[in-house]
């Protein structure tokens, strides 16, 4: 029924939102077939070489995978920051804590604050202490383990 985003030809996008029966979906454009279940909505945040997509359903909100369309997030968050850079972590907030997607890495809303600073560790602050986010995205005291980082700022 309706493209909600429009893009260049220039862009490297496999997948567009449209809306079918006043639904969204995401579009496959290569294979011509809608790739997920219908949201509420569903608009684009992209940056550099890192392109994802916020889903909404019945308030809430999650992040769609921007190459194949699959939830890398559960449709569950009250907000979803936007990205600034490839290098980033985008910042999930749910019942006032705060949550991460990475990458491939997803830690799930349970810390109380957190602080990302140009070209350092995402630190992070879990049952009054503070501490960074390591590989397997799980909290750690040793800076030594640290392996989230970010090249924008973000406090919450």
């Amino acid at each position: 029924d309706d493209f909600p985003e429009l893009y260049t030809c220039f862009e490297r996008i496999n997948l567009i939102p449209v809306v079918l029966d006043g639904r969204y979906y995401l579009y496959d454009i290569k294979n011509g077939k809608t790739v997920t279940k219908g949201y509420d909505r569903i608009f684009r945040y992209f940056w550099s070489y890192l392109d994802y997509f916020v889903a909404e359903e019945n308030g809430k909100m999650g992040i769609l995978s921007g190459q194949i369309g699959t939830e890398s997030t559960p449709i569950e968050l009250d907000e979803v920051y936007s990205m600034q850079d490839p290098d980033g972590a985008i910042p999930v907030l749910k019942d006032g804590k705060i949550g991460f997607l990475w990458g491939n890495i997803y830690t799930k809303p349970i810390f109380d604050d957190a602080s990302i600073n140009s070209e350092t560790y995402t630190r992070v602050l879990l049952n009054g202490q503070w501490g960074w986010i390591d590989s397997d995205g799980k909290f750690t005291r040793k800076k030594a383990e640290a392996s989230f980082g970010s090249w924008y700022d973000f406090s919450k």
